[in-house]
């Protein structure tokens, strides 16, 4: 009979390894599988034993840049045993870690980071030259310990992972350490942690059952930013009759977000750049892209038509529009393209792609479009239309801003203007930038005959005048900061959802003195011949709270007024709140707010 066999598990190690073979993950690894390079060495800190009790896999961390996984144990060759204690392998290891980390402090001129770190490597050098000194085993015991606490400190302060150890320098268990005492550990580390959600929390729980060994719960990781998306636009071959604007952004169809802002292209009836020293200059990078992300990622791009509300297939196309209606013409939604980056080379040069494009018979689901297009659901092909036609490489490199020293030969990737995440991606500095999305509305037909063609008209502007802040309003890169921004408008619709993201960029000492203002339009075919046609409502809101914090990350709904009378003066519905005549019950427009800012914790709250 077989004798029974082991349960897998994985175990406590602490060693140091290095990779005798390349090893890249495949599709379905897992976004915490790890891969290595020939050559690389890697610190080990877990071992996962199969049933037969062989070493089948190590979680441990590259000692070049810090970066953590799993990996294969045969792809690595773990270092022999020497006569070094814990104590001197820890120390070694530390200097070699927190020596490449003073490096990139100081090439990146983050020198608070770059002090604070010499000045740890200093004191722990002194404790070193000590302890390898002729000593006592008095004062060996007590030079290990404090030098066991100067690296405890020193990843606390530099919020790096925390790993608990003993005065030994072996990981704490319940093995090696009476549970109280490592209960006491923990918690000591817990209360003082300064750099909070960094570090390694342990379950209180768990210490308090002394059955089984202490499951350390690993520190929430964020994708690092290993890759970065470079589009170039070649052509728009789709009859519009009008000029029309392009949006490029990158989505997760896993998470069903959108990861990136909007890159805009602004085209001539006849599909060229409106301004003709960007032609065959159109091109951006999505920075910052996981290389777990890639795969799900599609690249999209949303058509927008701007002209009149309704075709006359008889006219004459319009060489350029402004989207306003005080020229008869409006941002009108048309159609979507998609390419999926997934299946595209890392590194590989540059490709070109065709993104056949898409129209759905239903305007209100136009902010959805994306969806629909990737799930291939309720969508058609637009008649007469080849396509967007794009280039795009995906770029391996860490930095941003390394792209053009790493890769000084491939010169249309210098000079690219940048569309970020839509969220501060760790390392980023100097962004403060306060979006929202211009998400929905609920209007009264009030005595029309038919549904309204809603148009929104958003600005920034002064509490204490009531002027425009001029251009702080974006709806992505690629064109100039605006004045004011123009919703889409939907033909015949009462509740319109446009989804439409828009960025302020205003300095952070303008904040508490500025609010959003929304012209709310009904529009119509006449409308350029009505001179200056004023809104039917309007709705506005506060940036900062009472306290003069940044107004909380959400979906707010704002109730919607009648418009206000020119001799009460430009702000009255700021000072005087008997002058604000809600419309009609019901009525409303819902916007989705959320701040991305680096530079100042204090603005979100005081």
């Amino acid at each position: 009979m077989d004798s029974a066999k082991a349960p897998a598990s994985w175990r406590l190690f602490d060693a140091v390894g290095t990779a005798i073979y390349n090893y890249q993950p495949n599709d379905n690894a897992g976004k915490y599988v790890m891969p290595l390079s020939l050559g690389e060495s890697v610190r080990i800190m877990e071992v996962y034993y199969g049933q037969d009790l062989k070493a089948e896999w190590y979680k441990g961390m590259l000692m070049k840049d810090g970066r953590k996984g799993i990996f294969p144990s045969s792809f690595v060759k773990v270092k022999e045993g020497d006569n070094k204690t814990n104590v001197e392998r820890e120390i070694e290891w530390v200097f070699k870690e927190w020596g490449g980390l003073l490096k990139s402090y100081y090439q990146n001129r983050e020198i608070a980071k770059f002090q604070r770190m010499k000045e740890r490597l200093k004191t722990l050098l002194v404790f070193t030259k000590i302890l390898s000194a002729d000593s006592n085993e008095d004062t060996r015991k007590e030079m290990q310990a404090q030098i066991m606490k100067q690296i405890e400190e020193g990843r606390r302060l530099l919020g790096l992972d925390i790993i608990v150890k003993n005065d030994k320098g072996e990981i704490a268990t319940e093995k090696n350490t009476p549970i109280v005492r490592l209960f006491e550990m923990y918690k000591s580390i817990n209360a003082h942690d300064t750099y909070k959600g960094k570090g390694n929390l342990i379950s209180l729980d768990v210490l308090n059952k002394q059955s089984k060994r202490v499951q350390v719960k690993p520190s929430e990781q964020t994708e690092s930013p290993v890759c970065h998306v470079f589009m170039e636009f070649r052509n728009f071959i789709c009859q519009t009759g009008d000029p029309s604007e392009l949006h490029f952004s990158l989505y997760n169809t896993s998470t069903k977000k959108f990861l990136s802002a909007e890159y805009q292209v602004h085209l001539t009836s006849g599909g060229q750049p409106t301004d003709i020293n960007k032609i065959d200059h159109v091109k951006t990078i999505f920075s910052d892209v996981s290389d777990r992300e890639i795969a799900n990622l599609i690249l999209i791009c949303r058509v927008v038509r701007v002209g009149k509300l309704l075709q006359d297939i008889n006219a004459k196309p319009q060489a350029q529009a402004k989207p306003t209606s005080k020229s008869g013409s409006f941002r009108r939604p048309f159609a979507a393209a998609i390419l999926r980056l997934g299946k595209i080379p890392l590194n590989d040069n540059m490709a070109e792609f065709t993104m056949p494009i898409y129209g759905t018979p239903q305007e209100t689901n136009f902010y959805n479009i994306h969806e629909l297009v990737s799930q291939g659901v309720n969508v058609t092909t637009m008649p007469q239309a080849i396509g967007v036609i794009v280039k795009v490489q995906i770029i391996s490199c860490v930095d941003f801003s390394l792209i053009e020293k790493e890769r000084p030969d491939q010169k249309h990737l210098h000079g690219v203007t940048r569309t970020r995440r839509l969220s501060v991606f760790p390392g980023e500095q100097n962004r403060n930038d306060f979006n929202f999305i211009l998400d929905r509305g609920e209007f009264s037909q009030d005595r029309k005959r038919s549904a309204k063609n809603v148009e929104v008209v958003a600005q920034i502007r002064s509490d204490n005048t009531g002027e425009i802040i001029n251009e702080v309003v974006s709806s992505g890169t690629g064109e100039k900061p605006a004045s004011e921004f123009h919703s889409l408008v939907l033909y015949h619709v009462n509740n319109p959802r446009w989804s439409e993201y828009l960025t302020v960029s205003l300095p952070i000492e303008q904040y508490k003195n500025c609010h959003l203002w929304f012209d709310i339009r009904h529009c119509t075919t006449k409308t350029a011949k009505k001179k200056d046609r004023a809104g039917f409502a309007f709705a506005f809101m506060k940036l900062t709270d009472e306290q003069g914090a940044i107004i909380q990350d959400g979906t707010h709904t704002l109730i919607t007024y009648k418009t206000i009378k020119a001799e009460d003066g430009p702000v009255v519905y700021l000072k005087d709140a008997t002058k604000l005549q809600p419309r009609k019950e019901n009525e409303h427009l819902k916007i989705i707010t959320s701040l991305c800012s680096t530079p100042c914790e204090r603005f979100r709250s005081k």
